[in-house]
């Protein structure tokens, strides 16, 4: 493949291109490298990664060729959902529950105090 690297992205040379004022189907290589394309030389991603990181793809350039190289990154932090309308009532539910049994704790523990021994 032939392409051009412009602002960090590649773009594929075309099927039909204008080359000495004629227009031409299907371009040679030798065409495309006049017009300035170069061919684009695609690379594996490494196998080996860190917890928390991951490749990503970006592209090199030289005077012959377009090559893509691997960079490892951090991944991405994503914020927690939102919980759902079912797990808000579920969690109050359960913190009025809680809040029930630590105010009898609290009156029993009042109870005792005020009518406690002589």
């Amino acid at each position: 493949m032939y392409a051009k690297l412009q602002n960090g992205m590649l773009r594929s040379a075309p099927k039909t291109v204008t080359w000495n004022r004629c227009t031409v189907n299907n371009p040679s290589a030798e065409k495309l490298m006049e017009l300035g394309y170069k061919p684009v030389v695609y690379t594996d991603m490494p196998e080996n990664t860190t917890e928390g990181k991951h490749y990503e793809s970006s592209w090199t350039e030289t005077e012959a060729e377009i090559t893509q190289v691997w960079n490892l990154v951090d991944d991405p932090v994503y914020p927690e959902p939102e919980p759902t309308a079912e797990e808000r009532i579920s969690n109050l539910e359960t913190t009025t529950g809680e809040l029930k049994s630590t105010s009898d704790d609290i009156i029993l523990m009042l109870a005792d105090f005020i009518g406690g021994e002589e």
